[in-house]
């Protein structure tokens, strides 16, 4: 991500959960989810990037027999842009 907006909406996350728990709560720890990291092919740099989970299920007929089965769908989707700010997620020199 070019951007900082995962850093910032994080600690502004943590600010406002912290604030609403009882005190002498210990080892808080929580995190954005769906950052990955990637490697750009022609600079051979690595990047984080934001990664959308895509989930479903499907009935398929099963290979011997009859009759169907259930088949799980997962992958994700790479985000172009910035969800927060819209900014350009590659390089501009990408």
């Amino acid at each position: 991500m070019q951007c900082e907006c995962r850093k910032d909406l994080e600690a502004k996350l943590r600010d406002h959960v912290t604030a609403q728990l009882p005190e002498g709560h210990e080892g808080f720890d929580a995190k954005l989810e769906g950052y990955g990291f990637g490697i750009d092919q022609e600079t051979m740099s690595m990047t984080s990037i934001l990664m959308i989970p895509y989930k479903g299920e499907v009935m398929v007929p099963k290979k011997t027999g009859s009759g169907m089965k259930r088949q799980k769908i997962n992958t994700s989707v790479r985000a172009r842009f910035c969800p927060f700010c819209g900014a350009a997620t590659e390089s501009k020199e990408a």
